[in-house]
C-alpha cells in the first residue's frame, strides 16, 4: 500500500463523527479522562453520556492530554503510512496538548503541529479543511498558510447550562461562577485567541435561551458555508435537538446538520446541557498554484470581519461613556459585583431589560404557581441589587418572602406596582444602552 503524501492527524477533542474522520482519512489520538478509578482513553474506554452520569453522582473527573511519549508513538506509527504529518491541535491557550505534540514533533522528521485556536467540532472543521487541501496536492507549508486565515472564519461559541463543571475544571473564575448563581443566568463562551473566554450571558428559561443563543450565533451568517453545521452537545434529548435544528434552519439553510455527543474529555469540562452550534464562513479553496484567489464572497467576509472588529472597539469605548449616563443607578456598586468589568456590566444591563421576566412573573401569578413565582422574583431581587437598583431589589425581596410565608394576598396586591417600577427602570436603562 502506497503512503499518503500528507496525513492529517488530530486529537479526540475535535468532536468529529467517526464516518467523517474516515472519509477524510484523519487519524485521531485520544485524550484521557482521569477519575478516582483511573485514567481512561477518551471515547474508547469512556464516553460522554456515561461520564456525565458518573459526575452527576458527585464523582470527580478531569480531562488530560497525551504526554510527549504518547504523541511520539502516535506520530511514529502514522509516519509508516504517510510521508508527512500535519497535526491539528486544540487552541494552545486551552490545553498543553499543543506543547506536548510540538515537543514530540520536534524529535521526528516530517511532522508539523498547527494550533487550530479552537476546540470541539470547530477544531474538527479545521482538520477537515486541512484534509481537503492535502487532497488538492498542497504542501504542508501551503496548507498552514491557508489555515492561518481559515481559523478566523470558524465559529466556536458554546452555551453552557451549568457553569459548575467549568468552575470545577478551573476553567472559569469563582467570580463569574458566583455571578451566574446570583443572576440565574446562562453564560456563552467562545474561543478567543485560542483561549476560552466569556462572550455573553442570557437570562430566561432553557428553551428561550437556546433560541436567543442560536439567533446570536447566526446573526452574521449571511456568508456561511452551508455545507454543514455541527450541533455538538452534552446529553441533550432528541426533542431538544429537533427543536434546535428547526431554529437553525430559520436563519441559514445548511445542507447538513450533524448532531454529535461531545467526547468525555470535553463533557467533563462543560457539563450536561452544554450545546455549540458550530459552522464556518465561506473561504474558497486554493487554485492549483497553491494561492487563494479572493472571490467576492471572501472579500465580503473580510469586510464583515473588519466591521465587527471596529464595532467591538467602538463598543468598548461607548461602554465607558455609558456609565456616566446611568446616574439613576448605583452603578459603582454594580461594578464591584463584576470585578469592574465594564463590558460585562453593560451586557448584564442589556439582558436585564430584554429578558421576559415580567411576562413570566405575571403568568405565574395568574396561574397561582407560587413556587415558580418565588424563584423568579428571587432572581429579580438579586439581579436588581447587582446592577445597583436597591429599591427595586427590596420590593422584590418583600414579594419573595411573602411567597415563602404563604401571604399570597400581599403578592397579588403589590405585584402590579413592582412591575410598573421595573418597567420604569427598564425604560431608563434602554434609553442609555440600546
Amino acid at each position: 500500500m502506497s503512503k499518503l503524501p500528507i496525513m492529517i492527524t488530530t486529537d479526540s477533542v475535535c468532536d468529529l463523527p467517526r464516518d467523517l474522520a474516515a472519509q477524510y482519512q484523519i487519524k485521531i489520538l485520544p485524550y484521557f479522562v482521569v477519575t478516582d478509578h483511573g485514567r481512561f482513553l477518551d471515547q474508547t474506554e469512556i464516553g460522554g453520556p456515561d461520564l456525565v452520569d458518573y459526575m452527576r453522582k458527585g464523582n470527580f473527573a478531569k480531562s488530560s492530554r497525551p504526554n510527549v511519549e504518547e504523541y511520539r508513538d502516535f506520530f511514529k506509527e502514522n509516519l509508516q503510512k504517510a510521508d508527512r504529518i500535519l497535526h491539528i491541535a486544540m487552541g494552545r491557550g486551552s490545553s498543553s496538548g499543543y506543547t506536548n505534540a510540538s515537543i514530540a514533533a520536534g524529535e521526528l522528521e516530517g511532522v508539523k503541529v498547527f494550533d487550530s485556536r479552537h476546540l470541539s467540532s470547530s477544531m474538527g472543521m479545521v482538520a477537515i479543511r486541512a484534509a481537503e487541501l492535502a487532497r488538492l496536492g498542497l504542501s504542508v507549508d501551503e496548507i498552514v498558510a491557508y489555515l492561518e486565515k481559515y481559523v478566523h472564519q470558524v465559529s466556536s461559541c458554546f452555551l453552557v447550562n451549568d457553569i459548575e463543571y467549568l468552575y470545577r475544571a478551573k476553567r472559569m473564575p469563582k467570580s463569574v461562577r458566583n455571578l451566574s448563581y446570583r443572576f440565574m443566568f446562562r453564560p456563552i463562551f467562545h474561543m478567543k485567541k485560542g483561549t476560552i473566554s466569556l462572550k455573553g450571558i442570557m437570562f430566561g428559561s432553557w428553551k428561550h435561551v437556546v433560541r436567543k443563543y442560536i439567533a446570536k450565533v447566526l446573526r452574521h451568517a449571511r456568508n456561511a458555508d452551508t455545507t454543514r453545521v455541527f450541533v455538538t452537545h452534552v446529553n441533550l434529548n432528541q426533542e431538544t435537538l429537533e427543536a434546535i435544528a428547526e431554529e437553525i434552519l430559520k436563519h441559514v439553510s445548511f445542507r447538513e446538520i450533524i448532531f454529535i455527543d461531545a467526547t468525555a474529555a470535553i463533557s467533563c469540562n462543560c457539563g450536561s446541557g452544554t450545546v455549540g452550534v458550530l459552522y464556518a464562513k465561506k473561504m474558497p479553496l486554493p487554485n492549483q498554484s497553491g494561492t487563494v484567489s479572493q472571490t467576492e464572497s471572501e472579500a465580503q467576509t473580510e469586510s464583515e470581519a473588519h466591521t465587527e472588529f471596529a464595532a467591538d472597539t467602538a463598543n468598548q469605548a461607548d461602554n465607558q461613556d455609558i456609565l456616566q449616563k446611568l446616574d439613576f443607578l448605583d452603578w459603582r456598586s454594580g461594578m464591584l459585583f463584576v470585578a469592574n468589568n465594564v463590558d460585562l456590566y453593560v451586557e448584564i444591563l442589556k439582558e436585564f431589560i430584554h429578558d421576559d421576566r415580567e411576562q413570566r412573573l405575571t403568568d405565574f401569578l395568574e396561574a397561582k404557581k407560587w413556587e415558580d413565582y418565588r424563584i423568579l422574583v428571587h432572581s429579580l431581587k438579586s439581579a436588581s441589587r447587582t446592577i445597583g437598583i436597591e429599591d427595586l431589589s427590596e420590593e422584590a425581596r418583600l414579594l419573595e418572602f411573602a411567597c415563602k410565608d404563604g401571604n399570597y394576598e400581599y403578592v397579588e396586591e403589590n405585584h402590579g406596582a413592582v412591575m410598573e417600577h421595573f418597567r420604569q427602570y427598564c425604560s431608563k436603562i434602554s434609553n442609555v444602552v440600546d
